[in-house]
């Protein structure tokens, strides 16, 4: 590593140590709560605090945060239609849920 710097999502692993979510259990001697699952609920916080901060000022010309969802958004929901073909938009909702909930994660 440059500098010698932890990589900066290591620094998850970091903090879920100094929490104690992540500890040695005495009798299997295995982790109380995975790394995965610590990484999952990262990824969780973060889409939700970035879904409330985007939501908070709705309008109907969006700015701001606002506006990069609708640009994300938009784009992922056309190349779903360009894909699928016009019935993608039914599934759109949940194919967007799937993907976001599980890659971060992964």
């Amino acid at each position: 590593m440059a500098g010698g710097l932890p990589h900066p999502i290591l620094l998850v692993d970091e903090a879920a140590k100094s929490v104690g979510l992540y500890k040695l259990n005495d009798v299997f001697h295995a982790q109380v709560i995975d790394t995965n699952v610590i990484y999952a609920w990262f990824a969780m916080g973060l889409l939700i605090i970035l879904g409330m901060l985007a939501t908070r000022k709705l309008a109907m010309v969006p700015s701001g945060l606002q506006n990069f969802f609708e640009v994300v958004v938009g784009g992922l929901e056309s190349f779903v239609v360009e894909n699928i073909g016009e019935k993608g938009r039914k599934v759109f909702p949940f194919l967007c849920a799937c993907s976001c909930s599980s890659s971060p994660a992964t």
